[in-house]
């Protein structure tokens, strides 16, 4: 079921240094690269060259003067939707860690509770559970991250634990594993190759790859072609920040982002080009950033700073807009860029006292084909249904629509999928405080 109904959005700071420790988890759970059982030399794989550099066409996203704002939500948002995730005993949901439309369903996996993938159709009905089982075959261990093969029609789950990546049907059912000989956290397929990102990953033992942030292979996995963006690794593995998830697949175009870089850029076959280049103006962390002794020392300094805008990495990107968000004055700055106007629009503070069919906004972490894709934890739902009972005052700016909604909503609930879709062609106007159509 859908429900058109948004609350002004809270900056709970362990979300924010969620943000930067991600990468520490992660690194930390990598095996060491010594227990491959095939070690590179013996599997013949060579690495071709690396991939040219081109800085000399990028389209340039301009921050605003003033980043840290409270937006109303009725001038940004062009319409919003819900859909409830079916409550099932094979269907408990602890955290989403991402979620991938495809064909009518949604892929919902579940990193850090469960391990696992769940699989829910269109309207929020439950369909399948790919979840860890052991060593068997076909059976996973850990999910460190999955994949749709869009070409192949295919879910791969990645467990370096196993060191293989298992594939599925889009219903999930096991079809095959593929061997892995090094470590990487994210990566996507265009056409026939696979692009992986290697940041921040351990692969002493395949020196070749060591000192660069993602690789060109085949989709098996068993050659790679091409290395691209060397990088100092042993300087940089000790600022273990930013998001997990560094490449982003559209239609034809793979994007990657690097946190607290100012640049994404479009992975092509034949060269690595600079597509985005933020103009953080006054807001740019100074040059020398690599200079501190750790990760804990440089949040430090400008994790709360009121002078530097932090870039931990997490774009999405849709046919108009790209979403990113920064981390400015020790808040979550959620902002959009119109891609045919130019103009970036967006803040800090979410404020939907206008809006009467509203609970609450949190920033989108996927999109479908026309809109771009929230969660909402069930036990915020209650919680706001329990708030709005106690005092009708609050209440009575609410639309029986959703007051209505929030009580059907249980603490122990899976989580609620909000949707909505942006205006265009709204611009910021200082004097007036307020976005105002071109």
């Amino acid at each position: 079921m859908q429900y058109t109904f948004m609350k002004e959005s809270k900056q709970p700071r362990f979300f924010i240094w969620a943000a930067f420790i991600s990468l520490v988890i992660y690194s930390c759970n990598q095996s060491n690269p010594k227990d491959f059982d095939v070690f590179i030399e013996d599997l013949g794989m060579n690495v071709s060259e690396a991939l040219p550099v081109n800085n000399a066409d990028y389209e340039t996203i301009r921050l605003p003067e003033s980043i840290d704002r409270s937006i109303p939500m009725s001038e940004l948002i062009d319409s919003l939707w819900y859909i409830r995730l079916e409550t099932h005993d094979n269907a408990l949901i602890g955290n989403i860690s991402k979620i991938l439309y495809h064909e009518n369903r949604y892929y919902i996996f579940d990193r850090t509770q469960t391990g696992s993938l769940f699989i829910f159709d269109s309207a929020g009905k439950f369909l399948n559970q790919i979840a860890p089982k052991g060593r068997g075959p076909g059976e996973f261990v850990k999910a460190e991250n999955f994949v749709i093969n869009s070409k192949e029609n295919v879910l791969e789950i990645t467990d370096h634990s196993l060191h293989k990546i298992f594939c599925y049907n889009t219903q999930g059912d096991f079809l095959y594993d593929k061997n892995l000989y090094f470590y990487f956290y994210d990566y996507q397929y265009l056409d026939t190759l696979a692009y992986i990102s290697t940041y921040h990953s351990y692969n002493i033992h395949f020196p070749q790859i060591d000192n660069y942030k993602f690789l060109v292979g085949s989709s098996e996995f068993d050659s790679i072609l091409y290395v691209g963006l060397p990088y100092d690794v042993e300087k940089e593995r000790k600022y273990n920040f930013g998001a997990l998830s560094s490449l982003y697949p559209t239609s034809n175009q793979v994007l990657l982002h690097e946190p607290l870089s100012d640049t994404i850029y479009e992975i092509r076959p034949t060269e690595v080009r600079a597509k985005y280049v933020f103009d953080f103006h006054k807001f740019k962390v100074p040059e020398d950033m690599w200079n501190y002794s750790s990760t804990e020392k440089f949040l430090e300094k400008y994790l709360d700073s009121p002078y530097y805008a932090l870039f931990p990495g997490e774009i999405i990107d849709n046919r108009r807009f790209l979403y990113f968000r920064l981390i400015f004055n020790g808040k979550n700055i959620m902002l959009f860029y119109d891609k045919v106007s130019k103009e970036v629009f967006g803040g800090s503070m979410l404020d939907n006292t206008e809006m009467k069919n509203a609970i609450f906004f949190t920033p989108p972490i996927s999109q479908t084909e026309e809109a771009f894709i929230s969660v909402l934890q069930a036990s915020d739902i209650y919680n706001y249904s329990q708030e709005w009972s106690r005092n009708p005052d609050i209440r009575k700016y609410r639309s029986d629509e959703i007051i209505e909604f929030c009580k059907e909503t249980k603490i122990n609930d899976n989580p609620v999928l909000m949707h909505f879709t942006l205006k265009t062609n709204m611009k910021w106007k200082e004097g007036l405080g307020s976005y105002h159509k071109l």
